[in-house]
């Protein structure tokens, strides 16, 4: 297998060709981000369950008091839709920040989640981490690269990105962040219960709510609801 360092570098490249403003490509479910300019000035966002791959430059992400920052060969793992506050560092017009963005896709992970290695600790024993950094090692990256390159190959897209999509959910799983990523796809979990109400929140952040309404929508009690939310940790 091609070492980590050149399999960035063809990242970037890819990257490099076909990022666009709106960061969509073609591969449903598949996000290129070009920024040219550094800011510390910080950007609000909502996220949404995302694995990023960073082959170029670096963010510093804001989730409540918990600071994130991930570079080149790193990767973010985000597992519930969350607002977050970030900027971009180690970036100027020379050097850009360059990253691959997949959206992870629960129905996907659940298909996985029987086959990858059982988990040894006890559920509900240890607070759900929500976001995740790391690094990105060679056949995380490796899967990355064969999956842009299907930007160049439209026709075989539609057969093999897929295939890599479930490749790539194959390495999350069964690496350092694979139980972070199982949370996404059990159904049963709690952090499945506590998206609901994630959810919720976020649609209709300005009408009243009372925790005994989010609770029942996450089909916990009142005191069940408040215990797995404040577990649910960054």
């Amino acid at each position: 297998m091609r070492t980590s360092p050149d399999l960035l570098d063809e990242i970037r490249g890819s990257i490099a060709a076909h990022a666009r403003a709106d960061l969509q490509t073609p591969i449903d479910g598949l996000l290129l981000s070009k920024v040219t300019t550094e800011s510390t000035a910080p950007e609000y966002s909502l996220t949404e369950p995302l694995l990023v791959v960073m082959a170029q430059g670096g963010k510093h992400l804001l989730l409540g008091d918990r600071v994130y920052e991930y570079r080149a060969g790193q990767c973010l793992v985000v597992t519930a839709e969350l607002p977050v506050t970030g900027h971009y560092i180690d970036t100027d017009e020379r050097t850009s920040s360059l990253a691959m963005g997949l959206v992870l896709r629960p129905a996907a992970i659940a298909a996985l989640v029987l086959q990858a290695p059982t988990e040894r600790s006890s559920r509900g024993t240890a607070a759900v981490t929500v976001i995740d950094t790391g690094e990105a090692d060679a056949e995380l990256l490796d899967a990355v690269a064969r999956m842009l390159r299907l930007l160049d190959h439209p026709a075989d897209a539609t057969v093999l990105a897929p295939l890599i999509e479930r490749e790539i959910l194959w390495r999350l799983l069964t690496g350092p962040h694979g139980s972070t990523i199982r949370q996404i796809g059990i159904a049963d979990s709690d952090l499945s219960h506590v998206s609901r109400a994630i959810h919720w929140i976020r649609d209709k952040y300005a009408e009243p709510m009372r925790i005994e309404d989010l609770a029942r929508l996450s089909s916990m009690s009142a005191s069940a609801f408040h215990r797995h939310f404040r577990a649910v940790r960054p």
